[in-house]
């Protein structure tokens, strides 16, 4: 498919940005409506998260956004693991997994949470419920402990003692 000066092997559908992914010898990449290139075909994967694009390349993960006339923010590749956060599918904040452990990073890729966690199940406005020494319990954003370490699972009671917990 000829787009733009440019070849491509297939082009989704673009999105309320006016961003599409494209595809090309096994690369995805992005353009604008107008067939402009804004991320180069050089991405093992890339799919469309709330209003950002999460990058997937050589097993690494990254953030693509704010995407505007003037430029974008982008995170390299460098998350082994990278999860929308978000309850509500916002993107706004990713459980993201760097040197075998666990942290929340912006939608810039900047860090919130230190990665210290084993695992991360919930990310709430005000904390997080994580595992840390294979006991699950629940920390603020600082990664400060709200309740203790002591759970054998994570549940929506855990949740509901940490919301009882930051009102006391």
């Amino acid at each position: 498919m000829q787009n733009g000066g440019l070849d491509y092997d297939f082009i989704g559908a673009f999105t309320d940005g006016g961003l599409a992914i494209a595809y090309k010898e096994g690369k995805r990449g992005l353009i604008n409506a107008r067939g402009e290139e804004i991320l180069p075909c050089k991405y093992d994967d890339l799919a469309k998260c709330g209003q950002i694009f999460i990058l997937k390349n050589s097993g690494k993960y990254g953030i693509f956004s704010n995407f505007s006339e003037a430029g974008a923010t982008i995170a390299t590749c460098e998350f082994d693991e990278l999860l929308n956060g978000d309850a509500n599918g916002a993107a706004e904040e990713f459980c993201a997994k760097k040197g075998g452990k666990w942290g929340v990073i912006d939608k810039n890729g900047a860090a919130i949470t230190p990665f210290k966690f084993d695992e991360i199940s919930e990310v709430a406005p005000d904390f997080i419920v994580a595992k840390k020494d294979e006991k699950w319990g629940i920390a603020n954003k600082r990664a400060q402990t709200l309740t203790a370490f002591e759970y054998d699972g994570a549940s929506r009671d855990l949740t509901t003692r940490a919301n009882d917990a930051k009102f006391s």
